[in-house]
């Protein structure tokens, strides 16, 4: 049977809103018949390490395994706000031993016109970075998300057009970012998974591109040390004009962790419109033999909808 964590994006309004602490999660987890949990940085209540510890504490208490750490970054913004983005990065990466988590997800954004990493970006610009640590969003940004959250959490994939394929400026900038956090990871015995998303990874070429060209950056003297930086693949992540099973087909050699992501309380039918059985069989011929983790973002008790997505996946992995 596949190791499932929860994400905590499934229960992301409670989180936000108080009517649900972190700390909490573990038991809530365990409960509902999760392995382990993935964070959201934007989510935990602070970055300090004695909180991480803490929750890492909580999880061992419930009996869960490692979990996983999902990392938000905006690399189409100026030089001096990724270059911070990538030094906070690193210091949450020396963190996550701390929260029990052994894969990252990082998503790099990237998307034509507004979006919510920029905007969360801009408004927390001038906080006190030791501010940031204590308490990750501040009232404006809070307020912000808050709002996002309770337009439904639209998906960007379906509602704008297909970007283009990424210029290799745009890709070797990406990757000259990405490149010392491949590095830390390695040294530190993480794994690190490029998620496909809106934006510059709307392409299996061009994640595939990138993740050569972080190699290429620096890493390829580790010889022997295996990849720094894989894929992590999310199912629902894919734009209506993406031919998804071509795509999984390219990346399943490269994906390293999975995001099983649902939108309705009955997954059934979604998943059944979103070839995901299919897909899965995709990974397995490709020998994928690592963790899933779930992430519902419908209407309705997240924790459900959570359970529900288990359930199928269980039956359609075997």
């Amino acid at each position: 049977m596949p190791r499932i964590l929860l994400h905590a994006w499934s229960l992301a309004a409670p989180l936000l809103r108080g009517r649900l602490a972190s700390a909490q999660l573990p038991a809530l987890a365990a409960g509902a018949g999760f392995d382990g949990l993935e964070w959201l940085d934007r989510l935990l209540p602070s970055w300090e390490r004695p909180v991480w510890r803490e929750l890492g504490q909580a999880q061992t208490q419930a009996g869960l395994g490692p979990g996983g750490l999902s990392l938000c970054l905006e690399l189409r913004a100026s030089k001096p706000l990724v270059a911070q983005q990538v030094d906070l990065a690193k210091e949450l990466l020396s963190q996550c031993a701390d929260l029990g988590a052994r894969v990252v997800r990082v998503g790099i954004g990237g998307g034509p016109g507004a979006s919510l990493g920029r905007l969360l970006l801009s408004l927390e610009r001038h906080r006190n970075p030791q501010a940031r640590l204590r308490r990750p969003l501040g009232c404006l940004a809070r307020g912000a998300y808050g709002l996002w959250l309770g337009t439904g959490r639209p998906s960007l994939a379906a509602s704008r057009p297909l970007p283009p394929r990424a210029g290799d400026l745009e890709l070797q900038s990406a990757a000259w970012a990405l490149q010392p956090l491949a590095r830390l990871a390695q040294d530190l015995g993480l794994t690190l998974a490029l998620e496909n998303h809106y934006g510059l990874t709307s392409h299996a070429e061009d994640m595939l591109l990138l993740k050569d060209l972080v190699w290429r950056a620096g890493l390829e003297s580790r010889a022997g040390e295996g990849t720094p930086l894989g894929i992590c693949l999310d199912l629902g992540n894919f734009h209506p004009q993406i031919d998804r099973r071509a795509a999984v087909e390219l990346l399943a050699p490269a994906v390293a962790h999975v995001h099983f992501k649902t939108r309705q309380l009955d997954p059934g039918p979604e998943a059944g419109q979103g070839d995901y059985a299919g897909l899965l069989q995709s990974l397995a011929r490709a020998g994928y033999d690592g963790c899933f983790s779930v992430e519902y973002e419908g209407p309705g008790d997240g924790l459900a909808g959570a359970r529900a997505a288990a359930k199928l996946l269980r039956g359609l992995w075997g």
